[in-house]
């Protein structure tokens, strides 16, 4: 699995991939199931699979708190998509910049 780490000035250069975006803050039943279909889908199109998370998580940007409110950190996150076979996890830098776009 290949890990990007990109903000808002970043040039995501991969081409032909099916994406899924969220924080999977807890990689549960209801992200597995996801991540199941994503990579069916991706295979049946002969694309890359990839998830797209936010670092920090947005609610620690935004309340400044860092308490654990994940399930999963990180590091335990990249370690569980990798068995998963995605092919691509990118973490999305969440900053000024991004919470200032529109929704």
């Amino acid at each position: 699995m290949k890990t990007f780490r990109i903000d808002t000035n970043s040039n995501f250069l991969e081409h032909n991939t099916n994406l899924a975006i969220g924080n999977f803050d807890g990689i549960h039943i209801g992200h597995q199931k996801i991540i199941q279909k994503l990579i069916k889908e991706s295979k049946k199109k002969n694309i890359k699979s990839s998830i797209l998370s936010f670092s920090p998580h947005p609610r620690q940007y935004f309340t400044n708190k860092y308490e654990n409110f994940s399930i999963t950190d990180e590091e335990t996150k990249i370690i569980l998509f990798n068995q998963l076979k995605i092919d691509n996890y990118i973490a999305f830098k969440f900053d000024k910049i991004l919470a200032s776009f529109s929704p």
